[in-house]
C-alpha cells in the first residue's frame, strides 16, 4: 500500500512539472546604471574612461583585432572630420553604445491581443534608441535600408539573451577612426547575475576584422530610476534642458564646404601619440589578430629589449569566404518614401512613382530584364500604365528597357514620354535602337520640371559625372532621389567619355544640399543609387567622403610625380578596396584608378 502511495506522488509530480514552463528566463528588464555612475565623471566610469571621456588617443588601436585595410583607414583619421557639417550629428552606433556616458533602460514590449512579448526596446545609450524583437519575424533583405540602430532579433539561451544585429551603417568601434563597414554583424549576450548585468559583444566584419572583437560592459540595478528617460548631454529630440534642441548641421568652422579632413599617406605625426605616452611599443600600438595571443608576449619581450628582428609582411586582405557585397536575386521590390517604390532586376535598381496619374519610371533597365519589370509594376499598380520614362544615362543596363516598359497595353495606346539629356538622347540614338526608345523630351541644361501623380519633380542636370548626360531625379513630395550611376554603392564611381572624378564628387555633394536626415544623420530624403540599397545623408556622405579622400590621395601622388603604375603599386586605395573594389569589371579598384588618373591628367580638381 506504502509502494503505491509513493508512485502516485510521483506521477503527481511529473504531471505538475509538465505543466510548468518548458524554461523560464531571469528578468533583464529595468533600468541599469554604470557602477559608481553618480560619483562623479572621473570616478564614474570604471571601463574605458577614455572612450566614454574625451575619446582615446590616435594610434591606439591595442587589442583590436583589426586587418592592414582599417589600419591603414584609421591611420589617415583626423579629428577635424567631426567638423564636416553631415558627421555633426552622429551617434554612437550600436557597436557602441555601451562605451557612451549614459545607462541603459530595458523595456518589455507586448502584444496587447496575445499577451506575448513582442520585443525590448533598449534607451538611454546617448540617445540611441533600438528595437530587439523577440516575435520570430524574419530579417530584412540584404539590400533593404541600413542604420546606426541597425536590425536586431532576439532568442533566449537558457538565462542568456542572445541578440543578432545587421543592417547597420558605417561606424565606429573606437573615436580614433577605427571604423566597422556596412557589412558588419554584431552579437550580443545579456547576462544576469543578481543586480549586475553583463553585456557581450562580439562584432565581425569582413571587410575591416581579421577576427570577431569581444568586449564586455557591466552595469548595476537602478531601483530608484528617474520617470523620466534622462539621455547623456540633453541633446536629442525635445532635449532636456530648458530651450527645445534638436541636432542640426551647421558651419562650424570658416572653411570650404566641401573639404573632407584626412591626413595624407605618410604625413600623420601624431600616429605614435599613445605608443609614446604610454611606453607601448608601436607594432603592438597599432593592433591586430596576432597581437592578442599569448605567443605575442616573446615578440613584446624583444622589441622592448630592442633585439626584435622585422615584423613580417602582416597576411594580405583577401575576400572573405562569404561575398562581401550581396546579390540580390530575381525580381524584388520594396517602398522608399511617399510615392516611389524601387524594383531591383538584375541587381540594378528602378525607381517607380505610382499615383492618380499612372506611373513614372525611372531607369527601366535592361532589355532582357524588361518584361520582368513590368509584371513588378503591374503588382505595384494594377492596371495603372507607365505614363513617364526618366533616363538618367545612357548606359544600355539602365536605358535599354525603354521600347518595352514605354508601350501601352495595345499598339495603338498611348506611349509614355521618355525625358532625358540631350546628350543621353543623343548617345541613345547612337545604338541603333528604334526610334520609340530614344528620348525625345530632352533639355540640355538646368533642371527639366514637371508636375505628375499631384507631385512636382525635378529632373536636374549633374554635368560630368558618370558621363555628359547625367540627371538627377527628385520627387519633393516623396522625399526621395534617384541617382543613377552617381551613386554605385556596391563598387567604386564609374566614370566614361564624358565623365570625371570631380564631376562625380560635385554630384554627390549637390545630393547632400538636397537631403535632408530625419535625426542624427539617418533617416529623412532617401535616395536611390543605381546598385545597392537605398542611401540616406549619412550614406551619401559616408560614399562622397570615400571619392573626395581617394582624389586627393591621388592628387598627391600624382604632384609628386608618381606614375599610374606607381599609384597601383602604392595601394591607396587599400582601405576602400575589399568594399568597393573586390568585384571585377568596371567598378574595381584597378579600373576606378585608371579613371581617377585620367581625370586628373585632364581637369583640374579642387579641394
Amino acid at each position: 500500500m506504502i509502494r503505491v502511495v509513493v508512485q502516485r506522488a510521483c506521477l503527481v509530480a511529473v504531471v505538475i512539472a509538465a505543466a510548468a514552463p518548458v524554461s523560464a528566463q531571469i528578468e533583464i528588464a529595468g533600468d541599469w546604471d554604470q557602477p559608481m555612475a553618480n560619483a562623479g565623471f572621473g570616478a564614474g566610469f570604471q571601463e574605458e574612461t577614455q572612450d566614454r571621456g574625451g575619446g582615446p588617443d590616435l594610434g591606439d588601436y591595442a587589442g583590436l583585432p583589426i586587418n592592414d585595410a582599417a589600419r591603414y583607414k584609421a591611420s589617415h583619421y583626423s579629428p577635424s572630420w567631426l567638423t564636416v557639417p553631415e558627421h555633426q550629428c552622429l551617434p554612437h552606433p550600436s557597436t557602441y553604445q555601451y562605451r557612451s556616458p549614459g545607462g541603459l533602460s530595458l523595456v518589455k514590449v507586448y502584444d496587447q491581443v496575445t499577451q506575448r512579448l513582442v520585443a525590448y526596446n533598449l534607451y538611454g545609450s546617448y540617445g540611441l534608441a533600438r528595437t530587439v524583437w523577440m516575435d520570430g519575424r524574419s530579417r530584412p533583405p540584404a539590400n533593404a535600408p541600413h542604420t546606426y540602430n541597425g536590425f536586431s532579433l532576439g532568442r533566449w539561451d537558457g538565462d542568456k539573451l542572445v541578440v543578432e544585429t545587421t543592417h547597420l551603417k558605417y561606424g565606429f568601434i573606437r573615436r580614433n577612426g577605427v571604423a566597422h563597414s556596412d557589412r558588419v554583424r554584431m552579437i550580443e549576450h545579456f547576462v544576469r547575475h543578481d543586480d549586475v548585468l553583463t553585456v557581450i559583444t562580439a562584432v565581425s566584419d569582413p571587410v575591416y576584422y581579421d577576427e570577431p572583437f569581444v568586449r564586455s560592459s557591466d552595469y548595476k540595478l537602478n531601483a530608484a530610476a528617474n520617470t523620466r528617460l534622462l539621455e547623456f548631454g540633453g541633446f536629442v529630440d525635445g532635449g532636456n534642458g530648458q530651450v527645445y534642441y534638436k541636432c542640426a548641421p551647421i558651419d562650424e568652422v570658416d572653411t570650404d564646404r566641401w573639404r573632407v579632413p584626412h591626413y595624407l599617406p605618410g604625413t600623420n605625426t601624431e600616429l605614435n601619440m599613445f605608443s609614446k605616452g604610454h611606453n607601448v611599443p608601436l607594432e603592438a600600438a597599432l593592433g591586430g589578430a596576432r597581437t592578442m595571443y599569448p605567443e605575442y608576449v616573446t615578440r613584446l619581450r624583444q622589441l622592448a629589449a630592442g633585439t626584435a628582428g622585422p615584423a613580417g609582411a602582416a597576411p594580405p586582405v583577401t575576400p572573405p569566404a562569404a561575398a562581401v557585397n550581396p546579390i540580390i536575386d530575381g525580381v524584388t521590390s520594396q517602398h522608399v518614401g511617399g510615392q516611389v517604390w524601387m524594383i531591383t532586376a538584375n541587381n540594378r535598381n528602378v525607381a517607380v512613382q505610382i499615383g492618380s496619374e499612372g506611373v513614372l519610371v525611372v531607369d527601366p533597365g535592361d532589355a532582357a530584364q524588361a518584361e520582368a519589370v513590368m509584371a513588378a509594376i503591374e503588382k505595384l499598380a494594377p492596371g495603372k500604365p507607365v505614363r513617364v520614362i526618366v533616363n538618367t544615362s545612357a548606359d544600355p543596363a539602365l536605358a535599354g528597357g525603354n521600347l518595352r516598359v514605354g508601350q501601352g497595353a495595345t499598339a495603338a495606346a498611348q506611349r509614355a514620354g521618355i525625358i532625358a539629356h540631350e546628350n543621353t538622347s543623343l548617345r541613345i540614338s547612337r545604338t541603333g535602337v528604334s526610334g520609340l526608345a530614344i528620348p525625345s523630351d530632352v533639355f540640355f541644361r538646368g533642371t527639366r520640371e514637371l508636375y505628375f501623380n499631384d507631385e512636382p519633380i525635378e529632373v536636374i542636370h549633374v554635368p560630368s559625372a558618370y558621363s555628359d548626360g547625367d540627371v538627377l531625379v527628385f520627387f519633393r513630395k516623396s522625399d526621395v532621389i534617384a541617382a543613377g550611376h552617381v551613386i554605385e554603392d556596391l563598387s567604386f564611381p564609374l566614370i566614361i567619355e564624358g565623365g570625371s572624378l570631380q564631376g562625380t564628387l560635385d554630384a554627390l555633394n549637390r545630393i547632400l544640399l538636397m537631403t535632408v536626415a530625419s535625426w542624427r544623420s539617418q533617416g529623412g530624403t532617401q535616395v536611390i543609387p543605381v546598385r545597392g540599397r537605398p542611401y540616406d545623408e549619412g550614406d551619401v556622405a559616408e560614399y562622397r567622403d570615400m571619392v573626395s579622400i581617394l582624389r586627393d590621395r591621388v592628387q598627391d601622388a600624382m604632384a609628386k610625380g608618381r606614375t599610374l603604375a606607381q599609384i597601383k603599386t602604392d595601394r591607396l586605395s587599400q582601405d576602400y578596396d575589399l568594399r568597393y573594389g573586390s568585384a571585377p569589371g568596371p567598378g574595381s579598384t584597378a579600373a576606378f584608378l585608371d579613371a581617377a588618373y585620367r581625370s586628373l591628367s585632364t581637369t583640374k580638381g579642387t579641394n
